[in-house]
């Protein structure tokens, strides 16, 4: 990926996030947890976005789901649709939590 594509995804991430979030307003924490899940359970591969002026495009990024997925595409260098769903988080500590309860489990 180079740069323009890369801040390109990056900025789609960030208004995945911000769509995201938006829906998530006013949701009572049960439904913001089932609201999390079902991106988890629909999506390929899940970021975590938060954030973050020291980051590129001023957003952070975290794998959260499908990393087997993404390192599968990279080997075999061929692109393969994946869904990808996106996540809203207030910081990196907030991704990481997220990951460890809906994430990708070890087998």
């Amino acid at each position: 990926m180079n740069d323009v594509e890369q801040t390109g995804f990056l900025k789609k991430l960030a208004t995945d996030a911000a769509d995201a979030r938006e829906r998530m307003r006013g949701l009572d924490e049960k439904a913001a947890f089932n609201f999390m899940k079902q991106i988890f359970d629909e999506a390929d591969v899940v970021f975590g976005v938060w954030d973050d002026s020291t980051q590129l495009e001023g957003i952070g990024v975290r794998t959260l789901k499908g990393q087997n997925q993404l390192r599968d595409v990279m080997a075999l260098d061929q692109a393969r649709p994946l869904h990808i769903g996106v996540v809203p988080c207030i910081e990196e500590g907030q991704a990481i939590a997220a990951e460890h309860v809906f994430g990708d489990k070890p087998h």
